[in-house]
């Protein structure tokens, strides 16, 4: 397996499980192939078993050898030191890569009626207001006032 893998100039990575490391030399000719191309890099990631990724090139704000390759945090956490090889290996020349990462959430949103009640009272200089309960109750004291404000 180790020779195979020398004649196609795939190094084993630190920790890097026996399945991927045969899946890596197996597919490394047709990634050979497919590297330097916008679908065929997206294909490289298909076959090494990451999944689907989305690219950006030359985005507003971004300098325009930057290439913006989008993944899931799943896919970052469990593939960093693979991705960060298919980069290495098989990525444009003069392009520097960043990742970006997307987290999805399921969220509902409830449409209902909302009725607001509400009142104003207008307090006058000199004058005293009754203060009413929302019952449209007085307050009282225990002498039979009424409060005021």
């Amino acid at each position: 397996m180790n020779l195979i893998a020398y004649q196609r100039d795939i190094d084993r990575f630190e920790g890097e499980p026996l399945a991927l490391y045969r899946l890596r030399v197996k597919w490394a000719f047709t990634n050979a192939q497919d590297s330097g191309s916008y679908e065929g890099f997206g294909r490289i990631f298909e076959r090494l078993g990451i999944g689907s990724i989305q690219q950006f090139e030359r985005q507003p704000g971004v300098d325009w050898d930057v290439i913006i390759i989008r993944v899931s945090d799943g896919q970052l956490a469990a593939n960093s030191t693979l991705m960060n090889e298919i980069v290495r290996k098989y990525g444009r020349t003069c392009r520097r890569y960043r990742f970006d990462v997307l987290n999805v959430a399921t969220v509902q949103i409830g449409a209902s009626w909302f009725d607001n009640d509400h009142r104003l009272y207008v307090g006058e200089i000199g004058q005293d207001a009754p203060i009413l309960t929302e019952l449209g109750q007085y307050l009282m004291t225990e002498d039979g006032k009424i409060l005021t404000v």
